[in-house]
């Protein structure tokens, strides 16, 4: 599920639908946070003191962002639940591969950045018996 979360898209068709849910919610956010709590007419009035301006109106700002992010990625997340037929598959070259960056650097990590540059033409030792025989011996 969370592949597909990851690796899929909003069907063009649906995806004026999020976006719309979307800024509706931030809409809203912004309308509840300046004129409902009355911070416009603070801050225009003069009445807002020094951390109003400071870490209110960030704070108010940050969370629209939040408010529009949150609902777009909740309207995928029922997608993905109740209708996977509403998503597409990103191009290929969209698709995070940072796991594999990951799991690259810590194999370079535990076999050495020179692991990597080896040349293609080394064919890997295969065991003979003698060499069996020698190890019975040493242990």
């Amino acid at each position: 599920m969370l592949c597909l979360f990851r690796n899929s898209l909003i069907h063009p068709r649906l995806d004026p639908v999020a976006v719309a849910l979307s800024w509706a919610a931030t809409l809203y956010w912004l309308y509840f946070a300046f004129i409902e709590k009355a911070l416009w007419s603070k801050i225009l009035q003069g009445e807002a003191i020094i951390i109003d301006l400071v870490f209110g109106l960030p704070l108010v700002l940050a969370f629209a962002i939040m408010t529009y992010a949150s609902v777009y990625w909740s309207f995928k997340l029922i997608l993905v639940l109740l209708y996977p037929a509403g998503l597409t598959d990103k191009p290929s070259n969209e698709i995070d591969d940072s796991y594999e960056n990951e799991s690259n650097q810590l194999m370079e990590k535990k076999l050495g950045a020179d692991y990597w540059h080896q040349k293609e033409d080394v064919q890997p030792v295969k065991p003979n018996n003698n060499s069996q025989k020698n190890d019975s011996n040493h242990r």
